[in-house]
């Protein structure tokens, strides 16, 4: 007779579940299509998902869109106060010149009549000239 190798018979005992795992994973079924109940428990779950995801993005932008707009109100807040910063300036320095323009009116017409004096008693004639507004 001949000799048999033992290295190339199945071993003895508990490894021989191994061979029959395999030998039975080869001829199981494919597993069961999805069934219409696990489809309609799926598809709720799909728009909650998607539903939250869109509440997530639109929260995200309603937060972007305060932050915005918070920093325009500041912007504005800010314009309007240097606007009336230089109101404020303007109209003191418009009361500035007006005052000016009076004192200097008030030089001229005081010049005028030293000058009138001068000519009185120097004995020279008078000469009329024009007014100070239409000097100006």
């Amino acid at each position: 007779g001949g000799v048999i190798d033992a290295s190339v018979l199945p071993p003895v005992g508990g490894n021989s579940g191994r061979l029959q795992d395999f030998l039975s994973s080869a001829t199981d079924p494919p597993p069961p299509a999805e069934t219409d109940i696990e489809h309609l428990l799926r598809q709720p779950r799909q728009r909650r998902d998607a539903a939250m995801a869109e509440y997530h993005k639109v929260e995200a932008q309603a937060t972007a869109a305060t932050a915005r707009l918070t920093r325009e109100q500041v912007t504005c807040l800010s314009a309007q106060s240097q606007a009336q910063e230089m109101r404020d300036r303007t109209a003191g320095f418009a009361q500035q010149l007006s005052e000016e323009l009076a004192r200097i009116r008030d030089q001229q017409v005081l010049l005028r009549s030293l000058r009138a004096r001068i000519r009185e008693m120097k004995g020279l004639p008078l000469v009329h000239a024009p007014d100070a507004a239409s000097a100006l």
